[in-house]
């Protein structure tokens, strides 16, 4: 499971809510997510997992994600640390990431 997988490597784990119909969802698959510079954050600081909303309805009430795409960060004990919600190009996003590390219960350590 993630949030065991950032216990033991004390990383955030980093939920990626988006749906097959989602525009923008498609946008951060093909311009956000291969972005070297968001695959070096995302390798040092989070565990990423990416669901289909649709299929994780129960998840969707939990989070309380009202659109697409929203990232959800969780601390290693399962709280959240924040959210995303949007599309953000690469930059905007590794930004708003190493806001949310450093307001997380990691501090900016990990």
């Amino acid at each position: 499971m993630a949030l065991e997988r950032a216990r033991a490597e004390n990383k955030l784990v980093m939920l990626d809510f988006s749906t097959e119909w989602c525009t923008y969802c498609k946008q951060l698959d093909a311009v956000t997510w291969p972005d070297s510079r968001v695959q070096s954050w995302l390798k040092e600081h989070s565990i990423a997992v990416q669901l289909d909303a649709d299929q994780e309805p129960e998840l969707v009430r939990r989070y309380g994600i009202r659109g697409y795409p929203t990232i959800v960060f969780l601390n290693p004990d399962g709280s959240l640390a924040g959210k995303i919600v949007g599309f953000r190009p690469p930059e905007p996003f590794v930004k708003e990431a190493d806001e949310v590390l450093a307001k997380s219960k990691l501090g900016g350590q990990s």
